[in-house]
């Protein structure tokens, strides 16, 4: 038998030799989730002995992450903005720069006053629900077109118990719009990578749904459908807010314009991540 601290080495040992980049952060997380993450509770029972099924679990989440499974589908959850998000096979990963923009929008609906958000591709609905969350006047739209990112959608939802969201299966490139209220923003993270870059990219990235990743043979499939579709749910004076990938968002901007009055702001790592925009015809 061993303990929980040898097993923690163990662990970091094995991630390394499969070339997991993060291999000691990542160990750690998985010997938490033993310990409902509490890493005092952890440090508390380090020296004492572990049982052989539970070193089995525990590395049977190891091999999972060595063969390039993403950390927060093992885990089951990952923690995005002020809340926990259950995530797994068929959502996007909440990443950190996204918090930016959910920041941002949540200042945009106080400041103006905004009372109806869509949150156009929502996945896991982690943007659509940190905004209902903190703005709870707003009534939120979350839209996806897909089961299996719909089913996280709503057992988030479910979660957070929000009264102020609405969830909608409806596909974003359908030139056939809903029948509700009409949005004062329309916020949103879109697949927008291009189709042929797809295959090229790391091994995690690439066990997440190529529908929250594809944006089409250019990457802007999407934005366009929110400018020429999605613009006739927008009212005058409202505003877009947009996540997108790197050199893309000056063509963005091209994209909406003249009909709307858009600015580029740039993520924590200094790319030129978001594009915020303003109904003006």
């Amino acid at each position: 038998m061993i303990t929980w601290r040898e097993l923690l080495m163990k662990g970091k040992a094995y991630l390394s030799d499969n070339n997991v980049e993060d291999y000691e952060f990542d160990a750690l997380q998985l010997i938490l989730t033993f310990f409902d993450g509490d890493y005092s509770y952890f440090c508390l029972k380090s020296s004492e002995y572990v049982a052989s099924e539970v070193e089995e679990v525990y590395f049977s989440m190891l091999k999972r992450r060595a063969d390039k499974e993403p950390l927060q589908y093992i885990l089951g959850s990952w923690d995005f903005y002020k809340s926990t998000f259950f995530v797994g096979e068929g959502v996007l990963i909440p990443r950190p720069e996204t918090e930016e923009l959910v920041d941002y929008v949540i200042k945009l609906i106080k400041k103006n006053n905004f009372r109806v958000v869509y949150d156009l591709c929502t996945g896991s609905g982690c943007i659509g629900l940190s905004i209902a969350k903190e703005c709870p006047e707003t009534t939120c739209y979350l839209i996806d077109y897909y089961d299996d990112a719909l089913k996280y959608t709503k057992k988030n939802h479910e979660c957070l118990k929000l009264t102020n969201v609405k969830i909608l299966k409806h596909d974003v490139l359908s030139t056939d719009l809903f029948d509700g209220d009409n949005a004062d923003i329309i916020v949103s993270n879109p697949p927008y990578i291009e189709s042929d870059v797809i295959s090229t990219l790391q091994s995690e990235v690439l066990k997440e749904p190529v529908s929250a990743l594809d944006g089409g043979e250019d990457g802007l499939v999407f934005y366009r459908a929110i400018k020429n579709i999605w613009s006739e749910k927008l009212n005058r004076g409202g505003m877009v807010a947009f996540e997108c990938g790197e050199e893309q968002s000056s063509l963005i901007c091209d994209i909406f314009a003249p009909e709307y009055e858009c600015c580029e702001k740039t993520d924590m790592y200094g790319v030129s991540r978001f594009i915020y925009g303003t109904k003006i015809q």
